[in-house]
């Protein structure tokens, strides 16, 4: 079985469009949506997204578009596990890092020499301070610095053999460390596309940054992680990008957390990455998308805070909980009140309608469907606000208007 057949079976058509390599094919990425950037080679087991740059063999592909472990994916090709990691190992070593220990040194010289420069930057600070809403603890904490200049240093020096030269381009520098190793070092970079860029030979494995391993929220970007992580008493895994899938070792942290909380970019492939992926493989988890703006950070720059919207369990000291669940008969009361509103809901979903909710009219502006329902599935809403949001389905947006402007709702009540 190759990369064309695991295609098929996931309901894409790859057609043949240039001989490169024994054969080079096209389809929609089934990781991003891309329509025309997703390329197959078979002969060489190979695939790649120009779009979003997930690319692989056939192992990872049954790993990010499955979440089976390495040794799953293994067996469901029929594929021997131990000659399979031996041979791709050394062919990761041969091609990337010559020399570990020489990049970890390297790349821990240019961090502590961009922590110093990121003190005696103004415009740095103020990026992460007024912009990403970092507090100094939190800068610290992450090691974050700043490189005022655009440098190239030999290939070798850092231990690589498969290119001349390592650019280290100016920006914010952000280290992420694993067993307090450095893994990779990622630059955002200040009127450049892309914005950010990892310095060559890191390694863009997911990490989690700790805190209570009862509840882990999945997050996109690391600066989003940070934010999230000061905010709030969780544990954070930081994708670095929405193609990217936990390790063995990550799976086991989400799967001993009480709580997982998947709160993904709102853009077509965080959507789509959430609905297809994550919700399928941890059923037990809760998809949020923020309020307002595009990811944590930006919803956080326009004033509404994470504990407005975030569960009372991902916080310390807890919040008062809204139920006190001690028997099945409780369950059952909140279940019977929350799934006619659904039925509703799904309804109104079908005629593709918009509506305001209670959230939206809190924070004076019109939400989408897709917020609505992910709002409206939150287990952790008060029956009150339930009831609600399902006024504001079954009448018009005029009519709930009208009661706000009246002050018959009270629309500033926290909804958690």
């Amino acid at each position: 079985m190759n990369l064309l057949n695991l295609l098929e079976q996931d309901g894409f058509n790859p057609k043949r469009v240039a001989n490169t390599d024994g054969g080079e094919y096209a389809c929609p990425c089934p990781f991003c949506g891309g329509e025309d950037r997703f390329r197959v080679w078979p002969e060489k087991d190979r695939f790649w997204c120009r779009q979003c740059n997930a690319k692989g063999d056939s192992i990872e592909y049954l790993r990010k578009a499955k979440g089976l472990s390495f040794k799953e994916a293994c067996d469901y090709l029929n594929i021997s596990f131990a000659l399979h990691t031996t041979n791709k190992q050394n062919k990761q070593e041969s091609k990337t890092v010559l020399n570990i220990k020489a990049w970890q040194e390297k790349a821990m010289d240019f961090i502590k020499k961009s922590q110093e420069y990121l003190w005696q930057n103004t415009f740095a600070l103020e990026f992460l301070e007024n912009e990403r809403f970092l507090k100094r603890e939190t800068i610290k904490h992450f090691r974050l610095g700043f490189n005022p200049f655009n440098i190239f240093e030999p290939a070798a020096n850092w231990g690589l053999k498969d290119r001349n030269k390592v650019f280290l381009p100016n920006g914010i520098i952000i280290p992420i460390f694993r067993d307090n190793k450095i893994l990779r070092v990622k630059i955002r970079r200040f009127n450049k596309t892309p914005k950010y860029r990892a310095v060559a030979g890191s390694n863009m494995q997911p990490v989690i940054f700790k805190k209570s391993a009862n509840c882990v929220i999945v997050v996109e970007s690391e600066l989003d992680a940070m934010l999230v992580w000061q905010e709030t008493n969780c544990s954070i895994l930081a994708l670095g990008s929405v193609s990217m899938f936990p390790d063995d070792k990550a799976l086991k942290t989400l799967k001993k957390a009480k709580h997982v909380i998947i709160l993904l970019d709102y853009d077509r492939p965080g959507i789509e990455k959430a609905l297809n992926l994550w919700l399928k493989h941890f059923k037990y988890a809760t998809w949020l998308v923020p309020p307002t703006g595009k990811d944590p950070t930006e919803c956080f720059a326009k004033g509404v805070q994470f504990e407005d919207w975030l569960p009372s369990y991902a916080f310390t000291p807890a919040r008062k909980e809204i139920y006190t669940v001690c028997d099945k008969e409780e369950i059952d009361k909140r279940e019977n009140l929350r799934m006619p509103m659904i039925k509703k809901l799904s309804e109104a979903l079908t005629n593709g309608q918009n509506y305001t909710t209670l959230k939206g009219i809190w924070q004076g502006r019109k939400v989408n469907v897709l917020r609505l329902r992910t709002v409206l599935f939150n287990r952790h809403l008060k029956i009150t606000t339930l009831e609600k949001l399902y006024g504001a389905i079954i009448n018009s947006n005029n009519q709930v208007q009208d009661k706000v402007n009246n002050n018959e709702l009270d629309i500033f009540e926290n909804p958690f």
